[in-house]
């Protein structure tokens, strides 16, 4: 099963990051999906995306990660 989250990405190839930053880092941007804010909800997502815009006046798009969790509802047998 995979789980669905919501990033947001800026035209120059930034993701929206407001937590789970490196030491030194921008406190708002960075490069690196994995660092990025997600959002469970694509509404709440799109919503942070469009007052960012207005904001700004800087282009930003709702990105899409998908996210493999592994999950296993039988026993893998052994190969000896």
């Amino acid at each position: 099963m995979n789980e669905i989250r919501y990033l947001i990405k800026t035209a120059r190839g930034y993701f929206r990051a407001e937590e789970n930053q490196r030491p030194g880092a921008d406190t708002h941007w960075t490069r690196f999906p994995e660092e990025a804010s997600q959002w469970v909800e694509l509404g709440t997502c799109h919503d942070a995306c469009r007052k960012y815009t207005q904001a700004t006046g800087e282009s930003a798009v709702v990105v899409v990660q998908v996210v493999p969790t592994a999950t296993l509802s039988k026993a893998v047998p052994k190969v000896a």
